[in-house]
């Protein structure tokens, strides 16, 4: 994996991690934690989004409490209710977890992702949806 920041990021002194508690989001969130370490002026939160899909929901709560815990990152839990009528599961899940992403984020924090190389859809759906700006992304690959 390598890991590419854009200038807007190394700017910036606020950060929000969407953290689902999978490898990408968990070698992220190890990434900038090490990366907070060598600037300390830096703040850094983590944002869970609880869909209440999977019979696992709780147990990546649990398990992303206890990552923010040991790497003393603040974790935000946004649990949320899927309910539009015309919309698939995924694209409802999507959209609660970019409404969740807007709610939590504070003025002037920038809110970074965890993708896969060829996994660029959901970046340009949540730079389309208007709340955040390509900018503010930054991606794994």
């Amino acid at each position: 994996m390598t890991l590419t920041l854009n200038r807007q990021l190394l700017t910036s002194r606020q950060i929000l991690v969407a953290f689902s508690g999978g490898l990408d989001s968990t070698v992220l969130l190890h990434q900038l934690v090490q990366w907070r370490t060598e600037n300390p002026g830096v703040a850094l939160r983590a944002i869970h989004v609880h869909h209440g899909l999977s019979a696992n929901a709780d147990a990546w709560v649990t398990h992303c409490e206890n990552v923010c815990q040991q790497w003393q990152v603040p974790l935000v839990v946004e649990r949320v209710q899927l309910a539009q009528e015309g919309l698939g599961i995924e694209a409802q899940a999507r959209q609660a977890r970019y409404q969740a992403f807007a709610r939590t984020l504070l003025p002037g924090e920038v809110l970074v992702t965890a993708q896969h190389l060829d996994d660029q859809c959901e970046t340009f759906l949540l730079a389309q949806s208007g709340w955040i700006s390509p900018a503010d992304l930054m991606h794994m690959r």
